[in-house]
C-alpha cells in the first residue's frame, strides 16, 4: 500500500498471532535496488558463463596437450622405425653390390659397373646414388618450418618405399641370374678361408721389419699355428712349394681369371692338380717365410692384379 507518490510501502503480516512489520521505502531507492538486482543477477551469470568457458578451454588445452603426447610418442616411434628400417634397406644394398661384384650383372639404374667393385661408402651404395637418408624429392613449394619437419618425413617414407621396391626388383634379378650360374658362385671366393684376426688389411701399411710405407697386397688374419684353412671356392690348385718372403704357398685357380694365394703355411693338404671345392681343408696357419708370427697371408688376384678380398666375402 503506497503512502504516498513517492514511498513504497513493504508490509510483514505474521500468520497467527504477533505486530506487523512496515516499512516504508522510496521510488528511487526502490528502482536502484531493482537495478543493483539486476546488475548482480546479470554480473553473476556473465561469471558462470565465463567459469564454463574457461572450463571448456581448460579441457580442450587438456585434450590438445594429450593428443600432442601421443602424436610426439607416435612421430618417435615412426621414426625409429624409419632408421631401422633404412638400416636394412643398407644392408640389403650392400649385399646386392657384393652378389653383384661377384657376377657379369650390372645394375643399370644404379651404375654399378660388371666385375668387383670398390667398397660403398657409409653414406652411400654406389657412386651414382645416395641412399642415406632414403629421401625423394616431394612436389611442395616452399614449406613453412612447421611442415618442413612432416614433409622431411613424407619424404623418407617416399624414398624407402621407392627403394625397397628397387632392391626387391633388384634381388629377384639376382635370384633369377644365380640360378642359371651356380657354377659361377660355387668358383667365387665369397667366404674367409680361416677363423682368426684380421690384423693387417689390404692397402697401404707400415712394413713390420722395415717400419717403411709399402703396399699390402692381401689381408693378415692371425690364428694358432696348425689351425685349419679352408678353400674359399672351388678351382684347381696352380702352385704348392717355397715362394721366397712368402714361404710355403698355396695357389688355387678359381677360373675367370680370379685366383687365390695362401701364405705362410705350415703344411699344405692339397698337391699340384688337385680339384678342390668350397670348404675344403687345403693346408694349416703357420710362421713360414717373411712372417712375423702364426698367421695366413691370403690373397685375391684378378687377371694378375691383387684386389681386396673384402670385395668378394659375402658375410663380412
Amino acid at each position: 500500500m503506497a503512502v504516498s507518490n513517492r514511498f513504497f510501502t513493504i508490509l510483514i503480516v505474521p500468520e497467527r498471532h504477533g505486530k506487523s512489520l512496515r516499512w516504508y521505502v522510496g521510488s528511487r531507492t526502490a528502482y536502484l535496488a531493482g537495478i543493483i538486482a539486476l546488475l548482480c543477477v546479470a554480473a553473476l551469470a556473465g561469471l558462470v558463463i565465463h567459469y564454463t568457458y574457461i572450463l571448456g578451454q581448460e579441457f580442450e588445452a587438456r585434450h590438445l596437450r594429450s593428443e600432442n603426447q601421443a602424436l610426439k610418442t607416435q612421430v618417435v616411434a615412426a621414426t625409429q622405425k624409419l632408421d631401422i628400417m633404412e638400416k636394412r634397406l643398407l644392408d640389403l644394398s650392400r649385399l646386392d653390390d657384393k652378389l653383384r661384384a661377384m657376377t657379369a650383372l650390372a645394375d643399370q639404374d644404379r651404375g654399378l659397373a660388371t666385375g668387383p667393385s670398390h667398397p660403398a661408402p657409409s653414406s652411400h651404395v654406389s657412386t651414382n646414388r645416395q641412399i642415406v637418408p632414403f629421401a625423394s624429392a616431394l612436389p611442395r613449394a616452399e614449406p613453412s618450418l612447421r611442415e618442413l619437419e612432416r614433409l622431411i618425413f613424407d619424404s623418407r617414407l617416399l624414398g624407402i618405399e621407392e627403394e625397397s621396391k628397387h632392391q626387391g626388383a633388384s634381388l629377384t634379378n639376382l635370384v633369377d641370374y644365380f640360378g642359371m650360374q651356380k657354377s659361377l658362385l660355387a668358383s667365387t671366393p665369397s667366404i674367409w678361408p680361416a677363423i682368426g684376426f684380421v690384423t693387417s688389411h689390404f692397402g697401404v701399411r707400415g712394413d713390420p721389419y722395415t717400419g717403411e710405407r709399402m703396399m699390402h697386397y692381401g689381408v693378415d688374419i692371425a690364428a694358432p699355428e696348425g689351425a685349419k684353412i679352408v678353400a674359399p671356392a672351388g678351382g684347381r690348385v696352380t702352385f704348392v712349394g717355397q715362394h721366397r718372403a712368402y714361404g710355403l704357398l698355396v695357389a688355387v685357380d678359381h677360373g675367370r681369371g680370379i685366383v687365390t694365394h695362401f701364405a705362410h703355411l705350415r703344411k699344405a693338404h692339397v698337391k699340384l692338380g688337385d680339384a678342390v671345392h668350397r670348404g675344403k681343408h687345403i693346408a694349416d696357419i703357420g710362421n713360414s717365410g717373411r712372417s712375423t708370427g702364426p698367421h695366413l697371408h691370403y690373397e685375391v688376384r684378378q687377371d694378375g692384379v691383387p684386389v681386396d678380398p673384402r670385395r668378394f666375402v659375402v658375410y663380412n
